[in-house]
């Protein structure tokens, strides 16, 4: 069994601040409650919106605290799988970027052009575009030592834990995300690379990427394409964790349409009540994985100043408890932990390669078993 904890949209506002010395206190103490009943966790995801305006001073503050929260957990930044998330795009690069036509451009990717008003907005290099998440890539080299992808296809991460029978996929849903457009896809061919990159991986290979999805089917503009969600379904995944909603939730990518796969999401970490919606609370996620199964442990939050607690919403037969069991579809004939015959390691893929239905938000008062 592996330990997760799974946090995501740590991103805070200046008009509803919290700094981190009151996130990461109260986070350690709810920690070291579940370290004293239960064990340490070996990984931690953060699945996206570490800013709020991706300005350096936000990456300083936010890499401060991970690495507080990784020095008192006793992990190495190989530990930690990291994606980016919409509120991690700067804005200015992103304007600087683009330019308008009347007519539609001819000379660059289409998938880079966007219409709005009867205006076309393309970019002037692809060079420009990506500079929108060059903040985020400081950051990350700064956190993790490794450089992160520039070209769009190749814009995934893979991180392989032996001991732990775990691989990640750590997936850009902001492929073509700007200040003009807010619809989240992943690249198709960094989803085939990853894919292959773990295809050898015998134990449980999770995707990790930042937009919750369209559970509902309406029409949503601001959750990920079912598309890219199917195309990952039919992969190696076994499990998918995402953010975005400040809410937690889990559903499972079957209903779409797709290959049975359970996606978890985590709510807001940091985000003020104003983003988070009315009476939801601050959230983060700790996972057990088995070879078979996932518990996933909720912790809330109900005021800045208030301690985090257990969540008990779901229900065991006559007890209400602050967990829910999600059931991992097999994927290959042999899924036993992989043995431990190589260090942790954080490999980019070498070559080229809003609003859904949460759980939290439609829990029957019943276990709740993801198929």
């Amino acid at each position: 069994m592996a330990v997760i904890l799974h946090l995501s949209d740590i991103h805070r506002t200046p008009d509803e601040a919290v700094t981190n010395a009151q996130i990461l206190n109260g986070l350690i103490a709810a920690l070291d409650d579940w370290i004293d009943a239960k064990r340490a966790p070996d990984i931690v995801v953060v699945s996206g919106d570490i800013t709020q305006a991706a300005e350096p001073q936000e990456y300083d503050e936010a890499r401060a605290f991970l690495e507080g929260l990784l020095n008192h957990l006793k992990l190495d930044p190989t530990r930690l799988v990291l994606v980016p998330g919409n509120h991690d795009v700067y804005w200015p690069e992103s304007e600087e970027a683009l330019r308008t036509s009347m007519h539609m451009p001819t000379h660059c990717d289409h998938e880079l052009i966007s219409k709005m008003d009867e205006v076309f907005f393309y970019p002037k290099s692809e060079e420009a575009y990506q500079k929108r998440l060059d903040n985020f890539r400081t950051f990350y080299k700064s956190l993790i030592g490794t450089e992160y992808p520039r070209d769009r296809p190749k814009q995934v991460t893979t991180h392989i834990f032996d001991n732990f029978g775990l691989a990640f996929a750590g997936f850009n849903s902001c492929d073509v995300v700007d200040h003009i457009r807010f619809r989240p896809s992943i690249h198709s061919t960094a989803i085939y690379e990853a894919s292959e990159a773990l295809n050898t991986i015998i134990g449980t290979c999770i995707a990790v990427w930042h937009h919750d999805l369209d559970w509902r089917n309406e029409g949503h503009q601001d959750t990920l394409k079912h598309d890219c969600l199917q195309q990952i379904s039919q992969r190696v995944f076994r499990l998918a964790l995402c953010g975005h909603m400040h809410k937690p939730g889990g559903q499972n990518v079957q209903t779409l349409g797709g290959n049975p796969l359970p996606v978890i999401t985590a709510g807001s970490l940091c985000a003020g009540p104003r983003q988070r919606t009315e009476s939801v609370p601050r959230q983060f996620n700790i996972i057990e994985v088995d070879v078979d199964t996932a518990r996933v442990h909720t912790r809330v939050k109900d005021e800045k100043s208030s301690p985090w607690r257990s969540d008990a919403r779901y229900s065991s037969g006559d007890a209400y408890v602050p967990w829910f069991d999600v059931t991992l579809p097999r994927k290959r004939k042999d899924v036993r932990p992989i043995a431990a015959s190589r260090t942790t390691t954080d490999v980019n893929v070498k070559t080229p390669t809003p609003f859904g239905e949460s759980m939290a938000s439609k829990m029957p008062r019943e276990e709740v078993v993801l198929q």
